[in-house]
């Protein structure tokens, strides 16, 4: 796409790559989502903070800011996530 920016094949390519991201952030929230229902809202922390610190699209994002939350409410009193 960067090489050919141009090319006949460029719109099929352009919604393939944002179809993929989309997969990808929602990949990524399950495994988050797996990890709190296994009782480690660390691990379900560190992998939706991944997923904001990516690029994708707004609706993933928030997807992984209401997992964030969640993830903090069930953390044990005391353990804020500091060393994540």
């Amino acid at each position: 796409m960067e090489k050919y920016p141009a090319g006949e094949w460029i719109n099929i390519a352009t919604q393939r790559a944002d179809e993929l991201l989309v997969k990808e952030g929602k990949h990524e929230l399950e495994i988050a989502s797996f990890y709190l229902r296994k009782k480690s809202p660390r691990a379900a922390l560190a992998r939706a903070k991944r997923v904001l610190d990516g690029n994708f699209p707004d609706n993933i994002k928030d997807e992984a800011r209401d997992l964030i939350r969640r993830a903090e409410g069930s953390m044990p009193p005391g353990d804020g996530g500091q060393n994540l």
